[in-house]
């Protein structure tokens, strides 16, 4: 939008700019025509990108969830209004197999359905989060439904492949 602001005050100056420099041979409305010419040549790629910033913000405003994220309980409760599919990952900092597992995660995020979002539970935190799916351990996964009741579960060494078809 700042750049078609740009653009009208481009086209006065140009336009001003015109009607003090003109040619005594040209007529006004040759000059608008040139000037014209010259300004959408100007304006083209400014309007483009504009109509992309749009179009980005659209889809930025569309896409609100990322697929994997820290957990909290009012974040699971909208992803879960949203339609969207729903694994609690009970990491913890000390466990090697969940730091492996988070950065394949990372590394390939894209390859997560984007119908669904994966949150990282802190292990050594959530203990009634734990007791309520029955985790007694770190680097355990479980899938959840609109209703928060557990559809799967897999502990141990889970690894990306693993957690996408738990959520396909």
């Amino acid at each position: 939008m700042k750049k078609l602001w740009l653009f009208a005050i481009m086209w006065v100056s140009l336009l001003t700019l015109a009607g003090c420099a003109t040619n005594p041979s040209q007529t006004q409305e040759s000059v608008e025509q040139d000037l014209s010419a010259q300004v959408l040549e100007v304006l083209e790629p400014i309007v483009e990108v504009s109509e992309q910033e749009e179009i980005v913000e659209e889809v930025q405003e569309d896409t609100q969830w990322e697929t994997y994220v820290e957990y909290s309980a009012a974040d699971v409760d909208q992803a879960l209004a949203d339609g969207k599919k729903v694994a609690l990952f009970f990491h913890a900092s000390r466990c090697p197999s969940c730091r492996a597992l988070e950065k394949e995660i990372n590394e390939n995020i894209s390859q997560l359905p984007q119908d669904s979002v994966t949150f990282k539970v802190n292990y050594d935190k959530e203990t009634n989060l734990k007791k309520q799916y029955g985790v007694t351990t770190q680097h355990t996964i479980v899938v959840i439904d609109e209703n928060k009741d557990q559809t799967d579960k897999k502990s141990g060494s889970v690894d990306l492949a693993k957690l996408i078809s738990m959520l396909q």
